[in-house]
C-alpha cells in the first residue's frame, strides 16, 4: 500500500517531528516498483472488476432466492441519479440479501461456493465472499446484530477478474445447495414425531 500525506505546513511539521523517525519518509524500492507496475494496468483491471460486478448484480437482482441486491451500477439503486453525476465507475464491490434467515442454510450457501473464497478484504484479482451473520453472531446477540442494521441474510461480494459466467455459475450452484438445505430443514421439522401428552390414549381416534 502507498499514499501521500497532504495538509497544512503545521500538520506536516508535526508528522515530520513525531512520526518520520518511526515510519520513514519513503517506500522501499521493491514495493515502489510493484506499485508502479500495478498502476500501469489499474484502469483495465478496474474496468473488468466493474463489468463483472454489474453482470453478477443483474443476475442476483432477478434471482428468486435474493430479497435485495445492492450495487451502485444497478438502475434500481435509490441514488442512481446521484451516482451518474458524481462517479465514473462503480467498482467491484456489492452486497445482497438472501431471502432466508436460516443460519444453517446461509452457511451452506457460502460453503458451497468454489470460485468465491471466504475473505473480509476486497480489491484483489480473486472474488471473495463474506457473510457477516456467520462471524458476528459468534460474538453478538441477535438483538445487537439487528441494531447494527445488518440482516441475517446479508452477503458481501468482492468481484474479481474471473469470467463473469463462471462466477454466476458458482453462485447458481450455491443457490441449489441453499434450496436443498432449506428443504431438508423443513422435511426434518415435518417428520419429527410429536410427544403424546401425559394421560392421553395414544390409540384414541386410530383403527385398532
Amino acid at each position: 500500500m502507498a499514499g501521500a500525506v497532504i495538509g497544512s505546513a503545521e500538520a506536516i511539521e508535526r508528522l515530520t517531528v513525531r512520526e518520520l523517525e518511526l515510519l520513514g519518509a519513503k517506500m522501499a524500492p521493491w514495493e515502489a516498483w510493484l506499485l508502479t507496475r500495478s498502476l500501469r494496468t489499474l484502469p483495465m483491471r478496474m474496468a473488468r472488476h466493474q463489468a463483472n460486478a454489474l453482470a453478477v448484480a443483474r443476475y442476483l437482482e432477478g434471482h428468486e432466492a435474493v430479497r435485495k441486491a445492492r450495487y451502485p451500477g444497478l438502475d434500481s439503486h435509490p441514488q442512481r441519479s446521484l451516482i451518474r453525476r458524481q462517479m465514473r465507475g462503480t467498482s467491484g464491490l456489492l452486497s445482497f440479501e438472501l431471502a432466508t434467515t436460516d443460519l444453517a442454510a446461509i452457511r451452506a450457501f457460502v460453503d458451497a461456493l468454489r470460485i468465491f473464497q471466504i475473505g473480509v478484504s476486497w480489491g484483489g484479482h480473486e472474488s471473495l465472499v463474506y457473510a457477516p451473520a456467520i462471524s458476528y453472531l459468534k460474538e453478538q446477540t441477535p438483538e445487537a446484530f439487528a441494531r447494527m442494521g445488518i440482516a441475517l441474510g446479508d452477503i458481501r461480494l468482492s468481484i474479481g477478474l474471473e469470467e463473469p459466467a463462471d462466477l454466476i455459475a458458482d453462485l447458481e450452484r450455491a443457490f441449489g445447495i441453499l434450496r436443498a438445505s432449506e428443504l431438508s430443514a423443513r422435511t426434518t421439522d415435518d417428520t419429527t414425531p410429536s410427544e403424546t401428552p401425559r394421560g392421553s390414549d395414544p390409540h384414541r381416534g386410530k383403527i385398532r
